[in-house]
């Protein structure tokens, strides 16, 4: 008979009602995480940009489509000055921000957002600017989960980052639970050390090649493991 361990939690800290007498192999088959994930957070580095060397900074949340994004942009825009806009074209899926008076650069130097907004990079002076692709609200292809008191067998490292001990969870371009039901899929075999009554789970993400904590906002995940 397979035994399996179910872990549901809001904490990062994972207590067990036992411990293993000697080390424990696991492997993780059934996953379901919230998103109460913030994609506009400072966290991220995802919610301040510059024009004209003013600093916008956008209300922290969840925003799940670019009519959202573009009013908030624009409310917080107006406070410098009344004659800014923001648009969002449902064909395009891309972001305008234009001034009927002046020109303006716009700057993401320290910021990630630009790859929300779908710019490639700082624009120079001029009264509107356009997204160069797409909008991309959620600016991370993968949530990784870190253990602690455990190490990963045949861990597949990130071409970004050397990441130990982590085992990644891909995330689609929508906003609802992440869940991945049984299936012949498999992650990699994570190693239980001996005499371990707990360990910690560090949830985080990759953005433009820099490694950012997630802060799930007190959602309550949930983790079923085969124990081997």
């Amino acid at each position: 008979m397979t035994d399996y361990l179910l872990i549901e939690s809001n904490s990062t800290t994972i207590n067990l009602d036992y411990s293993f007498d000697y080390e424990k192999k696991i492997q993780l088959i059934n996953y379901r995480i919230p998103f109460g994930i913030y994609n506009i957070s400072s966290s991220l580095k995802t919610n301040t940009f510059k024009v004209n060397g003013s600093t916008v900074t956008l209300e922290e949340g969840c925003y799940e489509d670019g009519y959202n994004l573009a009013s908030q942009i624009q409310s917080k825009l107006q406070v410098i000055d009344s004659n800014y806009t923001c648009t969002f074209d449902n064909i395009t899926k891309k972001i305008t921000i234009s001034n009927s008076s002046i020109s303006f650069d716009l700057n993401f130097d320290d910021s990630n957002i630009h790859i929300i907004l779908g710019f490639s990079g700082n624009k120079s002076s001029a009264n509107t600017h356009t997204g160069d692709y797409p909008i991309n609200l959620i600016p991370f292809a993968c949530i990784y989960l870190q253990f602690n008191n455990a190490t990963v067998e045949n861990l597949i490292l990130s071409n970004e980052l050397d990441i130990s001990n982590c085992i990644s969870i891909p995330v689609e371009n929508q906003f609802s639970s992440y869940l991945k039901p049984d299936s012949g899929d498999e992650f990699a075999i994570i190693k239980l050390k001996s005499n371990r009554r707990s360990f910690t789970i560090n949830f985080f993400v990759i953005i433009n090649g820099e490694k950012y904590s997630l802060d799930l906002n007190n959602g309550k995940y949930f983790l079923k493991f085969r124990v081997l």
